[in-house]
């Protein structure tokens, strides 16, 4: 359980919550609304306690793909694939933190619990992977924390699956390389109709 401290010092209420070391202050006036203070109060001790409840975080992550041909994953838990029209590969990692405070789950990111980082293999293919190959369950003082991670992989349309966890953009074809890296002749080589010249001869 969340605990709170509540304290008068000179006619100030001070309320004092041990786990994110919020401090809450405000004047009361023992004179006349004084229930109307003391229902303030009581406002306010719920409203610490919300604090203690579902947050939802969502991280982006983008990688240059360039001349790179060839993409792998390796990530912890599930994904989804999803094509776009774009020329780099995004990630979207959407975190959801049951029963926990907005500091822990912040404290979770900071420590790389859910980071995508790439690598390049062979320098013709990228390979993203989880930092973190395991999660150990998030236990708070009110117990067990319930998480739920959804990892989205936008990968550029050009791409396709060759494996579980592989994707390849196609080979230019074969005719194309050869028209766009054939070199003009000089005019001395061009090949020459001699019906053509004994007809003006």
């Amino acid at each position: 359980m969340l605990k709170k401290t509540l304290f008068l010092v000179n006619d100030v209420f001070f309320i004092f919550l041990s786990k994110d070391h919020c401090i809450f202050a405000f004047q009361i006036f023992l004179e006349p609304m004084r229930w109307n203070n003391f229902l303030l109060v009581g406002l306010l001790l719920g409203f610490t306690t919300t604090v203690w409840g579902q947050h939802v975080k969502v991280l982006h992550n983008s990688f240059q793909l360039d001349s790179l041909k060839m993409l792998s994953v390796d990530f912890l838990g599930t994904y989804e694939v999803e094509p776009w029209a774009g020329d780099a590969v995004l990630v979207e990692t959407t975190i959801k933190l049951y029963d926990a405070s907005s500091g822990i789950l912040e404290y979770l990111i900071e420590n790389e619990r859910y980071k995508i980082d790439a690598d390049t293999i062979d320098e013709t293919g990228l390979h993203l992977f989880s930092v973190k190959k395991e999660r150990k369950i998030v236990r708070t003082s009110k117990g067990e924390s319930r998480e739920e991670v959804k990892v989205r992989v936008f990968l550029p349309d050009t791409f396709n699956q060759v494996g579980d966890h592989s994707w390849e953009a196609p080979e230019e074809e074969e005719e194309e390389k050869q028209t766009s890296s054939a070199e003009p002749l000089p005019p001395e080589e061009l090949p020459v109709d001699t019906t053509l010249q004994k007809k003006i001869e």
